[in-house]
């Protein structure tokens, strides 16, 4: 699902989207998003970066991507498309939702700012009856080894 707000003000011609807006991604892991850019305008607008707004000590972000993939300038009417950002999450980073926003700063105006959701998810704990499950199984066989041996002894 692309995401697109309107300009922030009656100037603006720069327009972003990204997709997804919810942003998904593990501890020590990575998502990269991807974006576009339209110059709804009818001059040459110079990009000179993105900003992310969303603290969380556990979050980094890496703008690289969004310099590799976009050009340094859209001319009137032109739209690009390519990775914005890359979000990477720390190993201790604290699961949940968090809500920030992005846009792209230029010359002579910047874009549209917009929202997402990104979503930190927590690790895969198993149920109590797996645990257990799993337990007595390895209980059982380790009995039947056991008593395997034994009986091999007295023989």
């Amino acid at each position: 699902m692309m995401l697109n707000h309107g300009p922030v003000s009656a100037q603006s011609d720069l327009v972003i989207g990204i997709s997804p807006d919810t942003i998904l991604i593990a501890p020590n892991g990575s998502a990269p998003v991807s974006g576009w850019i339209t110059n709804h305008g009818t001059s040459t607008v110079d990009l000179l970066g993105l900003m992310v707004n969303l603290s969380h000590s556990g979050i980094t972000w890496d703008e690289d991507a969004f310099v590799a993939s976009f050009p340094e300038t859209l001319g009137a009417g032109e739209t690009v498309f390519g990775t914005s950002i890359t979000a990477y999450a720390a190993a201790g980073a604290t699961p949940g939702d968090y809500l920030g926003s992005l846009y792209v700063y230029s010359d002579p105006e910047d874009s549209n700012e917009v929202p997402f959701t990104l979503r930190l998810e927590g690790a895969i704990v198993p149920e109590l009856g797996a645990i257990t499950a799993l337990a007595g199984t390895l209980g059982l066989g380790g009995f039947g080894l056991l008593r395997r041996r034994l009986g091999r002894r007295t023989t």
